[in-house]
């Protein structure tokens, strides 16, 4: 897993455009193929099963609320404006233990 925060990293212009600014997340070299995006609402200590995906990596970034990431060895607590990608065959799940509503923007990258 990594965890990124959006608004920490460098704004730059966008190429048609350099007045208008953006965050790169993730550049294009990094991953190819995306498989799906979609946008998901964890409630108040919703959780999902642990799993894999084994020819796939997803990439959330949270709209609102805060969340969980556990994986084998890890637990990340995320925000609104981060971001955490996860590689695939990494064993993982969610969960929001916490009082309100997690938003999340997501999409799986075949690999």
């Amino acid at each position: 897993m990594k965890k990124i925060n959006s608004e920490r990293l460098k704004e730059i212009g966008v190429s048609h455009n350099s007045e208008i600014k953006k965050r790169v997340i993730i550049k294009s070299h990094e991953y190819n193929n995306l498989q799906i995006f979609s946008k998901v609402i964890f409630q108040p200590k919703q959780s999902s099963s642990p799993h894999t995906h084994d020819d796939m990596i997803e990439v959330f970034f949270v709209l609102s609320g805060k969340g969980i990431f556990h994986s084998k060895d890890k637990e990340i607590v995320v925000e609104k404006d981060d971001c955490i990608s996860i590689p695939a065959a990494e064993k993982h799940w969610q969960s929001n233990l916490f009082s309100k509503p997690w938003e999340l923007l997501y999409f799986g990258i075949r690999e």
